[in-house]
C-alpha cells in the first residue's frame, strides 16, 4: 500500500528549518477553473541559466539526477530535492480533473520511452 498525497492539495511543507506554508493559485484544469489548487509540485531536479540575456527562453540546464520540490510562499520560490522534505500537511482535494492530469502525465511518460 502508498501514501496518497494529493499534490493540488499540499498546505505545508516541514523542512530543516521548521514548517513553510504553500501558497495556492487558480486552478489552470478547464473541468475546474473556480478551484484553487497548491503551488507545490514534484519534478526532476534541476539547475538552470540563461544563455542568451536578450532571449529569456535560451536555458541550459544541468540534471543532477534526483527528484525534486518547488512551491511559492509569499511569492518566494523554494525548491530543493525530495529527500529534504521532512513531512507535508495536506488535504485531499475532490477533483474531476485529476484522472485526466494523471492520463496526460502517463500518456507523455509513454511518449518519452
Amino acid at each position: 500500500m502508498s501514501i496518497g498525497i494529493d499534490i493540488d492539495g499540499v498546505e505545508m511543507v516541514l523542512l530543516a528549518d521548521g514548517w513553510h506554508t504553500v501558497d495556492w493559485r487558480e486552478n489552470d484544469d478547464p473541468e475546474e477553473p473556480e478551484t484553487l489548487v497548491s503551488t507545490f509540485g514534484v519534478d526532476a531536479y534541476e539547475y538552470l541559466w540563461l544563455v542568451d540575456p536578450d532571449n529569456p527562453h535560451s536555458f541550459q540546464c544541468k540534471e543532477v539526477g534526483y527528484s525534486g520540490f518547488e512551491f511559492t510562499e509569499n511569492g518566494a520560490h523554494i525548491a530543493g530535492p525530495l529527500s529534504a522534505i521532512v513531512a507535508v500537511r495536506f488535504k485531499r482535494l475532490k477533483h474531476v480533473g485529476w484522472r485526466n492530469r494523471l492520463a496526460a502525465k502517463q500518456e507523455k511518460n509513454d511518449d518519452n520511452r
